[in-house]
Formats: structure tokens, C-alpha cells, sequence
């Protein structure tokens, strides 16, 4: 199914290794069911996976070759208390066939598009009368304005003598509760391609800035918070735009398109999943060690939401130039 995220799919496949991992196959076997979806406001199309903990022979839980979703539940999510949606069962071709051979099955609909603040339960009903649920309320991406935003970008000098940051800052159009808090987790990426291959789009992430450890220099990238801000230094941005064409001298080769800063406004759950694995690869593409956090009722897994909102950036053309790059613009 063409519509299907698959960045959500890789998270949900990662998050049943991670109980796996936990289980000690010499020590009294339990079955456990995981339960994984995170409910998106830029979409209509939604989706959930369901799966169970399993028992290996060894100590290796990778010798296991039968896929361990759980199929032919019953999966409703309640809008407002009022609105229920029932989830149909579908599946997708394996990108990855090393260990699985069979389709990745999950449960989706494609008639929902959260609203602000649209509170949200699941309930997974499985064939051997087990119960899954919990719950979500979807952030209000509506009520942010961006009170800084460059959406053009042309490094100066500025007073100080230094050259000037990328930066996004955010408010809310109401005045909120004191009691709300609110988690976000900004980004900032660079999209390009090389001219043997145009249909073949790259993009890189740019740290808020570099750390000088020991003589090594190394990235910090944004973490989920209550800030409300993000700043890009200009020496981070540097850095990234000359590891594009690393080792290669043709850089007339690459091609800059225009950056983009996308801010996921995450729900609680997600936040507190998010820092307690304290890491991000790309969109919902959570690298999964452990179980540290889990919120299903009834068993293991994650049930969130998030709403997403992004901003072009247009790099100085003249900027882009200096490294030796071309642009699309």
C-alpha cells in the first residue's frame, strides 16, 4: 500500500527486537504483546502494529524466522469519546527479507485526519480475548506562530563579530494554562542530489552546533523539550554543507535545494518515549535498545501522536556557491 509511512513501520519493527533483546530464554517464558502506533495530524492515514515476545531455543533471539505480528485483532480507535473508527488489516512487500520472507502486516484507516487537541483511545482487541489500550491527546499544531523564522538565509556578520545563526522561535496564539506543557522536537535538514543521479534525493541533518571533546568535534543535534526555540550556528551549518562532498573534489557534482525546518509538536507519550531513548534517526525512525518506556494497557509498545509543521529555507545562492555547489533555485 503506496500510502503507507514506512519510517513508521521500521520504528514498530524495532520496537518488538527491543522485548527480544529483554528476554532471557534459560528463565520462565511469559508472552508479552506489544502494541505500537503513533497517530499523525498531517495525514488521513493511520496505522498501527500489533505483535507478540516470543521464546528461542539459544540465547540469540535472531534465529527466530516467523514474523510475530499478531493478526485478525480487532482494533478500534474512539475519537471524543463519540467517534469510533474500526482499523482494517493490511500489509506491505518487506524491504528487509534477511530475517522475515513474509509481507509486514499491520492495522490502518484512511478516513482520519486529527484535530487540535482531539483526544484519542485505542483499543486492540486480540483473538484470544486479550486487551490493548491506551490513549492520546492530539497537540495543538494550530495554535503556533513562529514569532523568529529564516526562511531565507544569508549569513552576515553580525555586531559581535561573529556570523550570523539560522534560528526558529515559536508562541501560541492563546494564552495557555499554566499547567500545560508542551514537548517539541525541531529539525533541520539540507536537501540535494548529484547530477549523475537527479532522481535520488539526499538530505543531511545539521546539528545546533559542534562540541570540541578531546580535539573531536562533535554534533549536537535537538533533543525533545518544553523549549520553544532552535538555533543552527553558523559553523554547524559550515560543517555539514563541506561534509556533503567529503573526498570528492568534483563539487560542481552536487546540487543544494532549498533546506527544511520541520518542528514535531509531540504529544506526552511520544515525549517521554523519545527522551528516554535519547535519540532520533529520520522521520519516526527510532533507534530502539530497550524498553524503557511503554504506555499500553495490557501489555508493551507506544501509542502516541504528533503534528508537524515545516518551513522552506532558501540558502544564499552566493553561500552555496563558495563551497563549489550549484542550486536548484
Amino acid at each position: 500500500m503506496n500510502k503507507f509511512i514506512l519510517p513508521v513501520l521500521i520504528l514498530s519493527a524495532v520496537l518488538f527486537v527491543s522485548c527480544d533483546d529483554s528476554l532471557n530464554p534459560k528463565a520462565d517464558f511469559a508472552e508479552e504483546y506489544v502494541l505500537y502506533g503513533v497517530i499523525r495530524a498531517d495525514t488521513t492515514f493511520q496505522t498501527v502494529y500489533l505483535s507478540r515476545s516470543y521464546s528461542v531455543d539459544g540465547y540469540d533471539a535472531s534465529e527466530n524466522t516467523t514474523d510475530p505480528a499478531i493478526q485478525g485483532a480487532t482494533v478500534k480507535l474512539t475519537v471524543n469519546n463519540k467517534t469510533v473508527y474500526t482499523l482494517a488489516e493490511g500489509s506491505t512487500t518487506r524491504t528487509d527479507t534477511s530475517r522475515y520472507s513474509t509481507s509486514f502486516s499491520y492495522y490502518y484507516i484512511d478516513n482520519y485526519k486529527p484535530k487540535d487537541e482531539d483526544e484519542i483511545e485505542i483499543t486492540a482487541t486480540l483473538s484470544n480475548g486479550v486487551v490493548l489500550k491506551s490513549s492520546s491527546v492530539v497537540p495543538p499544531i494550530s495554535y503556533l506562530y513562529y514569532e523568529t523564522s529564516t526562511t531565507v538565509y544569508n549569513p552576515t556578520e553580525n555586531l559581535s563579530g561573529n556570523m550570523s545563526s539560522l534560528s526558529f522561535a515559536w508562541k501560541f496564539l492563546t494564552i495557555q494554562d499554566d499547567d500545560d506543557i508542551y514537548y517539541f522536537l525541531p529539525r533541520l535538514e539540507i536537501n540535494y542530489y548529484k547530477t549523475e543521479n537527479p532522481d535520488v534525493k539526499l538530505k543531511v541533518k545539521v546539528p545546533l552546533y559542534f562540541l570540541t571533546d578531546e580535539g573531536t568535534s562533535v554534533p549536537i543535534y535537538p533533543t525533545v523539550s518544553n523549549k520553544t526555540s532552535a538555533v543552527f550556528d553558523y559553523d554547524s551549518i559550515v560543517n555539514i554543507l563541506n561534509s556533503i562532498s567529503e573526498g570528492d573534489d568534483n563539487k560542481g557534482n552536487y546540487i543544494i535545494d532549498r533546506a527544511e525546518f520541520t518542528l514535531l509538536f509531540v504529544d506526552k507519550n511520544l515525549a517521554a518515549y523519545l527522551a528516554s531513548e535519547n535519540t532520533f534517526a529520520d522521520e519516526f525512525s527510532v533507534r530502539v535498545d530497550a524498553a524503557d518506556f511503554s504506555n499500553i494497557d495490557g501489555g508493551l509498545g507506544l501509542f502516541g501522536s504528533v503534528a508537524i509543521k515545516k518551513t522552506k529555507v532558501t540558502i544564499s545562492k552566493l553561500f552555496i556557491q563558495d563551497f563549489g555547489y550549484k542550486t536548484t533555485y
